[in-house]
């Protein structure tokens, strides 16, 4: 039998009807409203408390009215819908089946708000999006889920008021996005495209995500589940989209790291991932195609954070001369660490399917003199690492006689090309300005260069900053040691005043023997 509480309860609830005036019959749900006068709020505020009783009958019970109140009268508790809210979604995660049920009923007469004298009802989105907020920050995933569809419904019916509570909504989406459960990341993912969809939040949106990346903790993000969710983006909004916003966003980017480490987790999504095919075919067509130029341009001035990234993007346009170029270059900037372990990252990337036509047109190296030029520029940069030995044996695999030919193929070039079959690199000018574009990555480099050295200077005062405090504490220890030392010598003087003659008689202290001598 239910426990008395549950009993309790229930006939509280009837009370209050009967009060009322009205007929009811919990089972069917027919609430009679013909008494117009009834404080469905005050009826409903006892269930929301009664919804987190321990006693999981009492709760039952109280989830079950909720239900029957709001399919009643839910225009007039619409005011009361945070609280209605943030009592039922909690219960759907219940380990209770029973309750996750009623919980889940509960939840969809929520969602299923009646207009009032066929009147649209307006909820008050701002404490409602509140407790959706807190929801969504829950550990279980169907209350995640459910917070999520929540989010859904406020957009659909009142847009702008949720527009106008999205920091605080872009916060709880960005939280969910590091969740552990696909579902709730998906999800979250798609309601981000939904806001994203609309124009004037768009760069908003992805401002936001790029926020949610800085730092050791969005650094472990980025790698965790930052790829899923550019690619889904891309998926939603299309690559061409994302990308050119990502980039317009981070070429004025202060922190020059950050920067670097988003372009190139953006570089590695361009050359791998499927949801970005469309884009990369663009940039292969860079100089033929108004709209892959234009993407190329759009690309340029960021990828130039990152040397590495910057390469792929030239190599995936084809632009092998330019390729050349920034190589070159690279030899008179500070080659530091992070440019090598960029290159390295690059050779790797050369053996992937984005990269199997480059691999192809090095058997024509008539056609593609600048492109062997450029792979053994890279091969002169890397130390002897496991990437050189790579890029040793690909380049290796090419006929050896025509290596040697090279040189007098390049002399020979303007005779045996035919301007269809190799864009000449006159031609190559006339679609991008190639030497604004090479002054603005040597600008870009000596950014970086003067960053780095500014961070290893503050690494160097920090650890020298540390030898100044351990031997401060050194000599401190030692001043100390020495003081207990002579405490300890002066403590053994006094006592030793103190030492009883021969005859049984304390001996005089040495003072006192001075003084006498100095009487006498």
């Amino acid at each position: 039998p239910p426990p008395p509480r549950a009993w309790a309860l229930t006939y509280s609830v009837m009370a209050l009807l009967q009060r009322h005036g009205l007929q009811y019959r919990f089972d069917s749900a027919a609430v009679s409203m013909a008494t117009p006068t009834v404080d469905w709020v005050a009826l409903a505020s006892i269930l929301v408390e009664k919804a987190s009783s321990q006693d999981e009958f009492t709760r039952i019970t109280a989830i079950k009215w909720i239900k029957e109140f709001v399919e009643q009268a839910s225009g007039q508790l619409v005011g009361l819908y945070p609280e209605l809210i943030g009592a039922v979604l909690p219960n759907i995660s219940h380990l209770n089946k029973d309750i996750q049920q009623v919980s889940k009923e509960a939840n969809a007469a929520l969602l299923n708000l009646q207009p009032v004298a066929d009147l649209p009802v307006k909820v008050d989105v701002a404490p409602v999006l509140a407790i959706i907020s807190r929801e969504l920050r829950s550990e279980q995933e169907p209350t995640r889920l459910e917070a999520l569809r929540w989010i859904h419904f406020l957009l659909v019916r009142n847009e702008d008021e949720v527009f106008g509570q999205l920091a605080t909504l872009l916060a709880a989406l960005l939280d969910a996005l590091a969740s552990d459960s696909e579902r709730v990341v998906l999800q979250a993912l798609s309601v981000l495209g939904s806001i994203a969809g609309h124009q004037q939040h768009f760069r908003r949106v992805l401002m936001s995500l790029l926020d949610r990346f800085r730092g050791d903790a969005g650094l472990i993000l980025l790698q965790k589940g930052g790829p899923l969710v550019i690619r889904r983006l891309c998926a939603a909004m299309g690559p061409e989209v994302v990308f050119r916003e990502f980039a317009s966003i981070l070429d004025a980017e202060q922190d020059l790291s950050f920067a670097s480490t988003m372009v190139q987790a953006l570089n590695l999504i361009l050359l791998t991932a499927g949801e970005v095919r469309e884009l990369r075919d663009s940039l292969r067509e860079a100089a033929s195609s108004s709209n892959g130029t234009t993407n190329f341009t759009a690309l340029y001035s960021c990828w130039s954070h990152s040397a590495g990234a910057l390469l792929s993007l030239c190599l995936l346009a084809q632009v092998y001369s330019h390729c050349c170029d920034i190589i070159q270059n690279l030899s008179t900037l500070p080659l530091g660490a992070e440019v090598l372990v960029q290159i390295d990252r690059l050779v790797q990337l050369l053996e992937t399917p984005a990269f199997a036509f480059l691999r192809l047109q090095l058997l024509q190296p008539s056609r593609h003199p600048d492109l062997l030029r450029a792979m053994y520029g890279l091969l002169m940069l890397l130390p002897q690492s496991s990437a050189f030995k790579t890029l040793a044996a690909r380049l290796n695999a090419v006929p050896a006689v025509t290596l040697m030919q090279l040189e007098s193929m390049q002399q020979q070039a303007g005779s045996h090309k035919s301007s269809k079959q190799q864009p000449q690199p006159q031609q190559q000018q006339h679609w991008a300005d190639f030497d604004s574009l090479l002054r603005s990555f040597v600008a870009r480099q000596q950014d970086h260069a003067v960053e780095e050295e500014r961070r290893r200077l503050v690494i160097e005062g920090l650890r020298i900053e540390e030898d100044i405090q351990k031997e401060h504490m050194q000599q401190a220890i030692a001043a100390a040691v020495e003081n207990s030392g002579r405490s300890s010598a002066d403590g053994a003087v006094s006592i030793g005043g103190a030492i009883p003659a021969a005859d049984g008689s304390p001996a005089p202290a040495a003072s006192d023997g001075i003084a006498s001598g100095a009487l006498v």
